[in-house]
């Protein structure tokens, strides 16, 4: 279950993700950026996950961010969080996380 708080450090910025058991998704990072979105199974039976999220705070404008996530096995089970996510701006944005489990 991708629920929980997940965490990274990327350019020295720490970012902070809660995912709750509904799939609202809500954080903040050490630059000021505040996130907020959602993540929904894509398919049952599966590991793929949809992703939304706006991101602001951080920039001049807000950005709306659309992706795709899993879960992934790497000291325990499913203790990382794996996304990537295309931004629709004029200069176009892309997020990146590998995230563990707090």
């Amino acid at each position: 279950m991708v629920a929980g708080v997940w965490s990274d450090l990327r350019g020295g910025i720490s970012r902070t993700l809660t995912i709750t058991a509904n799939g609202q998704l809500s954080g903040s990072d050490s630059s000021g950026c505040v996130y907020a979105g959602q993540v929904r199974v894509l398919k049952s039976n599966t590991n793929v996950y949809d992703l939304t999220m706006d991101i602001s705070g951080c920039y001049n404008f807000s950005i709306h961010f659309n992706g795709l996530a899993t879960l992934l096995d790497t000291s325990t089970t499913a203790d990382t969080f794996l996304f990537a996510a295309v931004g629709f701006t004029p200069f176009g944005f892309s997020e990146i996380g590998v995230m563990g489990r707090q």
